[in-house]
């Protein structure tokens, strides 16, 4: 297992190390250098250079994982973990207690991503309520009219065809049934909180951005692996049509597909 996972992250870690390396090679001149090539390094610089470069890229990694999480980790442990590992010693915890401790920080993790989602939220909703065209309703949904619809509006029980945009308060997008050139049909009331509520807001044309609270949205489990914990969601949306009933119930939306 822990051979495995080494190479794995190893492999990758090249294969990172030679993609940031072509993205950054200057191009060749159109005419021949006027001084002599370098002299090209030996196999142990080589081997030097390649070895600096998977350290660095390793931390660069991490240190962007854990940044945004406000974790600093113990850096004698990292050495003595890589040393231990390209050495081939005895390692110093169980696979058990490695499990453990990976599983008790992933909770961690994801108890601090949950704490930043609701402090995003919050203040990007408060600020966005005073905006010009923006009305909130008793549960907190907040939505604005961009082009008012003339058709009718649908009730909680009626399937809808709609096309939609979904992103997060920093501009993100996570799916869209306009790119996939597809609007979306679903039940009204078998999706989100705030799309069930919002769409019978709107008539039939209407165009619409739906600012949802995590709430009325995913809540604290997310939608792994889109949206996080508490996450606050964005939608731009058009009401096509209410489709009209079938004699056999229509088949489920696919999850990856509907909110």
């Amino acid at each position: 297992m822990r051979k495995t996972l080494l190479i794995a992250a190893t492999l990758g870690l090249t294969t990172a190390l030679l993609a940031t390396a072509r993205d950054n090679v200057t191009p060749a001149p159109t005419t021949a250098p006027t001084t002599a090539p370098t002299t090209a390094p030996t196999p142990e610089e080589v081997v030097s250079c390649v070895s600096y470069g998977l350290g660095l890229n390793f931390g660069r990694e991490v240190s962007g994982s854990m940044k945004q999480f406000d974790v600093k980790l113990d850096m004698d442990k990292i050495r003595e973990g890589l040393q231990d590992g390209i050495g081939g010693s005895n390692p110093r915890f169980t696979d058990q207690e490695l499990i453990a401790a990976f599983q008790a920080f992933n909770t961690t993790l994801a108890a601090k991503e949950s704490e930043k989602q609701i402090a995003t939220g919050k203040a990007f909703l408060d600020a966005n309520k005073t905006v010009a065209g923006v009305k909130t309703t008793a549960s907190g949904l907040q939505y604005q009219i961009v082009e008012e619809g003339k058709g009718p509006m649908p009730k909680a029980s009626d399937m809808v065809k709609v096309n939609y945009t979904g992103t997060f308060v920093d501009g993100t997008k996570f799916d869209s049934s306009v790119d996939r050139g597809e609007p979306a049909e679903f039940p009204l009331d078998k999706v989100i909180k705030g799309w069930t509520e919002a769409f019978q807001l709107f008539k039939v044309g209407t165009k619409a951005k739906l600012f949802i609270p995590s709430d009325l949205a995913y809540g604290p489990d997310g939608r792994p692996p889109v949206i996080p914990p508490n996450a606050t969601l964005i939608f731009d949306v058009e009401l096509l049509e209410i489709v009209a009933p079938t004699t056999e119930p229509a088949a489920a939306p696919a999850p990856t597909q509907q909110p």
